[in-house]
């Protein structure tokens, strides 16, 4: 017999991703593809709070470490904007500041890399919350698996093809002495890797 993954099925819902990283944007799309859900994308904070200031979002997926805005910065002006709708933090980084994390301005907080039945849960879960008031809502962290599920495929031959660009970009930083923006990228390298599987 073949065991299959539990199906978590989402409520309808009009869903913000949030993350520089486009390779992560299309892997959530691709785990989130089969539910009923309308997305939107935001490549940084400053985006995001462009976006909410246009239109309402039943929940955010919101990244940590972006250009313009960091993710704390950009839920905390979004907050300030009255919008109450769950927040779900990423991180790459496990050791960032847990109280920062934890804060009332995130519902649940899930550690890349995940897999797609971890976001699945850790969305349905804010779905289930009682209303959208986030002082009520539990704060969560979602453990990261040793193993995660292979993404797409044609999303990580993607990815793959595009690692000898970040080798590159890797060298002239470091030639540069660019130290803030290497540090950067290698962040965001080591998160997608992760979620890859790599």
């Amino acid at each position: 017999a073949i065991l299959s993954e539990p199906s978590t099925s989402l409520k309808p819902a009009h869903i913000l991703v949030v993350d520089d990283v486009a390779d992560i944007r299309a892997l959530i799309a691709s785990y989130l593809e089969q539910q009923p859900l309308l997305i939107s994308f935001a490549a940084d904070g400053l985006a995001a709070l462009n976006q909410c200031q246009q239109q309402v979002f039943d929940l955010i997926i919101m990244d940590q470490q972006m250009p313009e805005l960091d993710g704390f910065s950009a839920a905390k002006k979004i907050r300030e904007l009255g919008c109450l709708c769950p927040i779900l933090s990423l991180s790459a980084d496990v050791f960032e500041d847990a109280d920062k994390q934890l804060s009332a301005l995130f519902n649940l907080t899930m550690t890349k890399p995940f897999s797609k039945q971890q976001l699945l849960q850790a969305l349905a879960q804010l779905q289930s919350a009682d209303g959208n008031d986030v002082t009520k809502a539990e704060t969560v962290a979602v453990p990261a698996l040793e193993q995660i599920d292979p993404p797409e495929d044609e999303l990580l031959l993607e990815y793959r093809q595009s690692l000898p660009d970040y080798a590159e970009r890797i060298i002239a930083l470091d030639a540069a002495r660019e130290h803030q923006a290497l540090r950067r990228l290698l962040h965001q390298i080591k998160g997608t890797s992760a979620c890859f599987g790599l």
